[in-house]
């Protein structure tokens, strides 16, 4: 009886302690390769967890392909189950700052799973593919 009692106890405190550990923000790479006008969602990455949670994102572009004698500019945001839920951001084809947006009122949810959405917009060429890789933090 005593056993049961405490192996109860220290699976209880075990759980507890896991369940109090934040989850820590998950940084991922992308990769998009779009003509003018075309977008896509995916790279999923895990919103951090814990009693202070950020209300932003973060993007940053390493590296940008596009044809010569064209303009690009790529837009982002973060979508939860299909849904904008985070203001945009719109990059310059030569722009290798981080920069971050903020979550819409009450969106930035600790431990959910966020998808990174790319829209390419330019001048010049603009049925010839474009390839911009980075990476971002929901």
């Amino acid at each position: 009886m005593k056993k049961n009692i405490l192996r109860t106890s220290i699976i209880s405190l075990m759980m507890f302690i896991i369940s109090a550990i934040p989850v820590m923000a998950q940084t991922k790479k992308y990769s998009y390769d779009l003509v003018v006008g075309g977008s896509e969602t995916k790279y999923v990455a895990t919103k951090a967890g814990g009693s202070s949670i950020e209300n932003k994102y973060y993007v940053t572009q390493d590296f940008v392909a596009q044809p010569t004698g064209s303009t690009r500019y790529f837009s982002y945001h973060s979508r939860y189950k299909g849904n904008q839920v985070s203001n945009g951001l719109k990059l310059a084809e030569n722009d290798r700052k981080q920069h971050n947006n903020t979550y819409h009122s009450g969106k930035a949810v600790a431990n959910k799973s966020y998808k990174l959405y790319c829209k390419c917009t330019g001048n010049g060429h603009t049925t010839s593919k474009s390839t911009v890789t980075g990476k971002w933090t929901p």
